[in-house]
């Protein structure tokens, strides 16, 4: 059954005289979908053990930028996936030189992700994480934080999936709470709530397999966190753009849609533009951030249009949506996005439209202009 959605779309006003990357934090709550897309069930048919691997260098200034030198590791093998210290573990001499470590585990022990090192030989520092969290939760208590001189563990139990952070960077706990959150829905956005399910079943099985291949996404969301705090204010970043452009911009897009379009955005970089959406129904910012990191971190996204499935949590963490992902420029990228999965035609009528009409209008030589655009000035403020 087909319901037909009027659409609108949502201007995020950055006029001249308001400062650059203007936050801009929905006041809706999030309302759950009603159409599910195809569920891929041959992600919990199949779960063997796989390494995940690779680590990308901070991105400028971040709280972790004072870190102190760690020195060279050996020399990686290259018959290994390649990882930033993947050779290290608990008992080499620069594991405790790393400011924040972040580890993910099932309520089995079984390692999941780790920052740093290889997680197939973390197996037994997880086991002992996860006993140190059932000993508590048979006292009818949790685990929550832990302090050791200036550091700080925290620990974050989501169903069968465990998560905990080891810091020294003096960031608030909240933050560090609202990091494990958005990393434990990045791994949702690839499997759906069902990994839930497949866990609680079978508590023994190895999820890496299944995130294979997400090392690049889940290095690009940490060094994203430790440099912009619009994830811990829940909120996205909008691009600095007059009023008259953007609306533009929403104009060509909402004429272009597809009947099955259920969310369209234009973003430059991390910096939203523009959003076209059901009415009531607002983006969620985890929900966008996780599709911005996705497009931004995943390899070989600029090189063509993508067709890509992604489990957006706060829309809906049981289904699978389809998005079709577009560069227009270097930087600057097109997402529509859908329940269905036999649509991609469609999209890729959509983007043609649109990126015609910008090049006939200007529109992505006014968004370069933006983003070259000095920031906001102290003469602005008044």
């Amino acid at each position: 059954r087909r319901r037909r959605r009027e659409m609108e779309f949502d201007g995020l006003e950055a006029p001249g005289n308001k400062p650059s990357g203007a936050l801009v934090l929905p006041t809706e709550p999030a309302v759950e979908g009603d159409e599910e897309g195809a569920l891929f069930e041959d992600k919990y048919q199949k779960l063997a053990v796989a390494v995940s691997d690779d680590e990308q260098e901070p991105l400028g200034s971040s709280l972790e930028h004072s870190e102190a030198p760690v020195a060279a590791s050996e020399p990686h093998d290259s018959s290994q996936p390649f990882k930033k210290y993947y050779d290290e573990d608990p008992s080499h001499p620069n594991w405790t030189n790393h400011k924040k470590h972040i580890f993910i585990f099932s309520n089995a022990g079984k390692p999941i992700f780790s920052r740093y090192g290889d997680e197939s030989r973390l197996a037994t520092a997880t086991a002992l994480l996860q006993a140190l969290i059932s000993f508590v939760e048979d006292d009818n208590d949790k685990l929550r934080v832990a302090y050791a001189g200036k550091h700080v563990f925290l620990f974050l139990v989501r169903g069968p999936i465990y998560l905990m952070c080891v810091s020294s960077t003096g960031e608030p706990i909240s933050h560090i709470t609202q990091q494990l959150n958005l990393l434990h829905s990045l791994i949702i956005s690839h499997l759906s709530i069902r990994v839930h399910t497949a866990l609680t079943l079978r508590p023994n099985s190895d999820i890496r397999d299944d995130l294979n291949g997400t090392e690049s996404i889940f290095a690009g969301m940490i060094n994203w966190m430790n440099n912009d705090f619009m994830m811990p204010l829940k909120a996205y970043r909008s691009l600095r753009l007059s009023k008259q452009i953007r609306n533009n911009i929403g104009h060509i897009i909402h004429s272009a849609r597809s009947p099955n379009m259920l969310y369209a955005l234009l973003a430059t970089g991390h910096n939203l533009i523009q959003l076209i959406r059901p009415k009531k129904q607002i983006l969620q910012p985890a929900d966008f951030h996780i599709l911005t990191n996705f497009v931004n971190s995943r390899p070989g996204t600029k090189v063509s249009d993508n067709w890509i499935p992604i489990c957006l949590p706060r829309y809906d963490e049981t289904a699978m949506l389809h998005v079709y992902v577009s560069f227009l420029d270097d930087n600057t990228w097109l997402a529509l996005i859908a329940s269905k999965p036999e649509i991609f035609y469609e999209f890729l009528n959509s983007k043609q439209k649109i990126q015609d009409s910008f090049v006939a209008r200007g529109m992505l030589q006014a968004i370069q202009s933006a983003v070259e655009t000095t920031d906001i000035s102290l003469s602005e403020l008044n």
